[in-house]
């Protein structure tokens, strides 16, 4: 039996049943027959969906409107003339989509926009188009078969453990800041990068990639994780055929990475110059050309989202200098600028030694704090003419207050202090002095730049001089005290609040809510809801031969619950006490996730006896035998609140 699309639906909904049928007309669901339903509700049929030239087919895949999104399906086909866009959030924190085998013929495309999780299977076979944008995509098998076109539209396809194998006739294409993990040197017919900041990450071992590289350019980075290996040099060789031959050794004997087929960019052209090796602080190794189209001799970086590192300012806001008010943005190596010692209340002047500038990109979906967004301090947000003028800066950036550091973060309440979210891509600017300084911008006291390890992901106009490369810390370097105490935090929070309380921007309707949604998930993606729930005891039926489950719940932050002051930004799930598997005449007691400290998925905190989760836990049954069902019964010590909607100052107040 197959599931197929019916081409004469009224809409594109994949939800709508009516828009589905299958060959044998219908179907018994939950003891009730139906002709019509969606792919979801017998997930073990295959699904296909086709059009044909003269008639494409077009299905909305909303994953927001339907917890059935995390069902499993066995097969799915996209045919020719076939288009699938699966978009929105999966709140639940299930996959946004979950297919075991995906097949794309050609002309026929899968279009993914989701920052959910997305799975897609054991090796799919990709001959139309399979484009990912946002979303972090599973693939079990680590690998994509086919001859059509993957696409990574500010995405990853990979990680340092899950490296990936490109099928030989498969062409990748890297676009928006995008990166792909590839093993073996096995990475497809071809890899086309674009001009924004695009990353081919290899491992630390001899390797020779044949795959042709197209559109090489000066924001292109190879990068090589860490291991045993360093790499000492990078070189271009002209092959003659209009294609160059990267290689980076490891040593004087030969040893290293090679590319054989690169084309470099024409739009625009690109020229070869010298490469720059850069150590970044995890210890990968990052590879580049900066010479290209870009006179200044450096591409600018880009980050993904916000980064607990990032402190820096936008453009336009006014440094005090000796010489005046000057903007970020025009600041220079030399410039001399008046920064306070706030032990003898005094100003000191100090020149410069470095500016830094990279581009960040928002990811909406993330939490405001992480997505990237810059914080916005309205004029006159903290006392009257403080600051002087709107004040924009990344929310890790530090103020400094009744002698103490505070990131900006930790005081955004929504009205005169917020994410700024009509600014999703921007450049920022990093200033230091020789040493670690209060200095003045906007009006406000506040910070330069503390080298912690992320230098090496801005780029320094002008010359390159030499720096120190001792890390510093904020506990032995910095120029006052970090405080993100909530006894220190709170009562400055209350006080800004209290500025802006005549905004009834601050007065938006919060809803909480205790209740977990607790369910497990298979690793085949199969959701099992409750049995029975009573007294703190939830039991859920666990059909044989599974071993392992992940516990999936709602999960909130107590900086989301209670407010920004609060320096936790960790994900509390549900916390679970005892844990016990009832199989035939056993009852087992499992106890892993009190005595295993590294257990996925579980918050190093305790409440009472209990563990709590960070809403997505593994928990392993152990050995099973195939046909037995069990019972599993968790007891949940404590769940909730979780936030249903963004919570603003005002409102978090009813559950501090």
């Amino acid at each position: 039996m197959t599931v197929t699309w019916n081409t004469n639906s009224t809409d594109n909904n994949w939800w709508n049943p009516a828009n589905w049928t299958d060959t044998y007309g219908g179907q018994w669901i939950n003891g009730v027959y139906v002709s019509h339903y969606v792919p979801e509700d017998v997930g073990n049929q295959p699904v296909l969906i086709s059009g044909s030239q003269s008639a494409p087919t077009k299905v909305d895949y909303d994953a927001s409107v339907s917890k059935e999104a995390s069902n499993q399906l066995n097969n799915l086909e996209i045919g020719s003339y076939a288009t699938v866009s699966v978009h929105g959030v999966q709140t639940t924190g299930d996959y946004a989509f979950n297919v075991n085998n995906l097949t794309v013929d050609a002309n026929g495309e899968l279009d993914i926009d989701t920052t959910s999780s997305v799975l897609l299977g054991s090796n799919p076979n990709i001959n139309g188009t399979l484009k990912i944008s946002n979303a972090q995509a599973v693939i079990n098998s680590h690998s994509v078969s086919g001859s059509g076109t993957l696409i990574l539209d500010h995405s990853i396809l990979g990680s340092t453990s899950a490296y990936m194998q490109m099928g030989s006739n498969l062409t990748t294409k890297l676009e928006n800041n995008s990166a792909l993990y590839i093993n073996n040197a096995v990475a497809g017919k071809a890899i086309e990068v674009d001009n924004s900041k695009n990353y081919i990450i290899l491992q630390d071992y001899n390797q020779t990639v044949n795959t042709q590289i197209i559109g090489y350019n000066d924001n292109t980075v190879i990068r090589i994780e860490s291991g045993g290996q360093t790499p000492i040099s990078a070189s271009w060789t002209y092959n003659n055929n209009g294609t160059y031959t990267i290689f980076i050794a490891f040593d004087q004997w030969g040893n290293g990475i090679k590319f054989t087929d690169v084309v470099l960019d024409k739009d625009p052209p690109f020229t070869i110059g010298t490469f720059k090796i850069v150590q970044n602080a995890d210890g990968s190794w990052d590879i580049t050309d900066p010479a290209g189209t870009d006179t200044s001799g450096k591409s600018t970086p880009t980050s993904f989202g916000g980064s607990t590192d990032d402190s820096c300012f936008l453009a336009g806001c006014m440094l005090q200098t000796v010489s005046g008010l000057k903007a970020v943005e025009d600041v220079q190596i030399g410039d001399e600028i008046i920064t306070f010692d706030h032990q003898n209340s005094t100003d000191v002047i100090q020149p410069v030694v470095w500016v830094g500038k990279t581009h960040a990109r928002a990811l909406p979906d993330l939490s405001d704090d992480m997505a990237g967004y810059p914080v916005r301090i309205l004029k006159d947000a903290i006392a009257d003419g403080l600051p002087v003028k709107d004040m924009l800066i990344t929310p890790e950036h530090c103020l400094f207050l009744d002698g103490k550091f505070v990131p900006v973060r930790m005081l955004v309440n929504g009205v005169s202090i917020f994410y700024d979210k009509s600014i999703a891509s921007y450049d920022y600017y990093h200033i230091e002095t020789e040493k670690h300084s209060i200095i003045t911008v906007d009006g406000v006291l506040t910070e330069s730049y503390l080298d912690t390890g992320n230098r090496a992901t801005f780029w320094q106009p002008g010359s390159v001089v030499s720096l120190r490369r001792t890390l510093r810390t904020w506990e032995n370097d910095a120029a006052a005290p970090l405080d993100v105490s909530r006894t220190f935090v709170e009562p400055l929070f209350r006080q800004i609040e209290d500025r802006a309380i005549g905004n009834t921007a601050g007065t938006n309707v919060v809803s909480f809510s205790n209740d977990p949604e607790l369910r497990l998930v298979t690793e085949n993606g199969v959701t099992i809801r409750p049995a029975r729930e009573h007294n703190g005891y939830v039991t859920f039926m666990i059909p044989g031969n599974v071993e392992n489950l992940r516990i999936i719940s709602r999960a909130s932050r107590p900086s989301d619950v209670i407010g920004p002051f609060v320096d936790d930004r960790r994900y509390f799930g549900v916390a679970i006490d005892e844990i016990t598997l009832f199989e035939g005449k056993q009852s087992i007691s499992i106890t892993s996730h009190k005595t295993d400290a590294e257990l996925d998925g579980w918050l190093n905190a305790t409440s009472e006896n209990a563990r709590w989760t960070n809403g997505n836990a593994l928990l392993s049954l152990g050995k099973r035998q195939i046909s037995s069902v069990a019972m599993l019964t968790l007891r949940i010590h404590a769940a909730g609140p979780y936030v249903m909607s963004d919570a603003t100052a005002s409102t978090r107040q009813q559950v501090a």
